[in-house]
């Protein structure tokens, strides 16, 4: 009976250090010799590229299930659904709901 508890007390001290031993260390001391990983740089845009979405008369815009032009939309309302093209800039379908 002894020698099981000892087998038993022996095997999990040295499960715990064996999983010690396994895990990374959460901070890299400086001396280590690693460098720093360089920040990652965006890629550059062209000067016309600003980004905006472009919405234009095909553009399905509508107002609490009701289309309506974009003008009659108030500035209260909130976007529900946004449909962008292939290009990631015009707009296909704009859906809004008026805050109650």
């Amino acid at each position: 009976m002894n020698r099981l508890t000892l087998v038993l007390v022996a095997f999990f001290l040295s499960l715990s250090v064996a999983h010690a031993t396994l895990t990374p260390s959460k901070q890299r001391s400086i001396g280590d010799g690693v460098r720093p990983l360089a920040p990652k740089v965006e890629p550059n845009t062209p000067a016309e590229d600003d980004g905006k979405l472009v919405i234009s008369d095909t553009t399905e815009v509508m107002l609490d299930g009701k289309e309506c032009k974009l003008e009659e939309v108030p500035k209260t309302a909130e976007v529900v659904l946004l449909e962008v093209g292939k290009d990631k800039k015009a707009v296909m379908k704009i859906h809004f709901r008026t805050k109650k």
